[in-house]
């Protein structure tokens, strides 16, 4: 997606609101088919999401600030604020342990596509923290 929207594209990933069997996409054998995407010139380049504050995404060892947080945390945490998420909920949280180099990332309970939605934060986490840092880990 994130390629696609690079070359000028416009892309939209849908999980609950289509029909698995009308689908042109072939699935192997111990895959499942959880969600597709949309891609193609749009009538627009969309819109903007609301984001919640990185304070609410993020935490260091526990501690609900991230007063002294190193950059590329930061930046991993405003990548995520990016990410398109199922019904904009941003249900994750990446904590920093300790060791201030490893970052657990976890679902929180949400209405839908939960996990999908970690996945993709954590993809967008990653390139935010990496444009800073490669001295980091998932835990």
């Amino acid at each position: 997606m994130l390629l696609a929207q690079s070359l000028g594209l416009n892309t939209c990933w849908v999980a609950l609101t289509y029909r698995k069997k009308e689908s042109v996409a072939r699935v192997a054998a111990g895959e499942r088919f959880v969600c597709c995407i949309a891609l193609g010139h749009g009538k627009s380049s969309g819109t903007a999401h609301k984001a919640r504050p990185v304070e609410r995404l993020g935490r260091m060892d526990g501690d609900p600030g991230l007063a002294g947080a190193p950059a590329w945390f930061i930046a991993g945490l405003e990548a995520t604020q990016l990410a398109p998420i199922a019904l904009n909920q941003q249900r994750f949280r990446f904590d920093l342990a300790a060791d201030e180099r490893t970052v657990r990332a976890r679902a929180l309970p949400a209405v839908s596509c939960g996990r999908i939605d970690l996945g993709i934060a954590k993809l967008h986490f990653e390139l935010g923290a990496s444009t800073v840092s490669h001295d980091w880990k998932f835990a």
